[in-house]
């Protein structure tokens, strides 16, 4: 009977600092406020951010460390791109399953970068923006031909959704 509770209880709470303390109580309510977490809380992520070491390294350690069978309370991750020039940046973005992407695109060379990490997303990621600022653009519908969704195109500006 206190499972039940704690389902209800924690399945139905959405104030993420109060989730956080409760997946303190114990195993099973660190499972559920996981799920409850993943259900209201958004992680978002820029590339050059002085932070995102440290979240990657968080990441990571627990994927890989004694509490990798515990459920993880990130999901809904919001990702911010410019350069795809920073190391850290394109191995976490290849590694999470993107639901938002937003990129600022001038460099034609970064294309391959970009078409790798939409590949890498392609069934997570529910929309994305992309900014390009090469006249002629970049030969965008080869790279659009793989995925679902609407594309609309004003200027030099590309958005599309599921």
């Amino acid at each position: 009977m206190p499972t039940l509770v704690a389902q209800i209880f924690l399945g139905s709470l959405r104030d993420v600092r109060l989730l956080k303390i409760c997946r303190l109580v114990c195993k099973s309510w660190n499972i559920e406020g996981s799920h409850s977490l993943r259900a209201c809380s958004k992680v978002s992520i820029k590339e050059g951010s002085s932070k995102l070491k440290d979240f990657t390294k968080l990441v990571f350690e627990k994927a890989l460390g004694p509490l990798q069978d515990l459920p993880s309370p990130f999901q809904n991750f919001h990702v911010e791109a410019s350069t795809f020039t920073d190391p850290t940046f394109i191995e976490f973005v290849m590694k999470i399953p993107i639901t938002s992407l937003s990129v600022v695109l001038d460099d034609a060379s970064k294309v391959q970068d970009l078409n790798l990490c939409l590949t890498a997303n392609k069934t997570s990621l529910k929309n994305l923006d992309i900014q390009a600022w090469m006249p002629g653009g970049f030969g965008w519908d080869n790279l659009w031909n793989s995925f679902r969704g609407d594309v609309s195109r004003s200027g030099s500006n590309y958005v599309w959704t599921t």
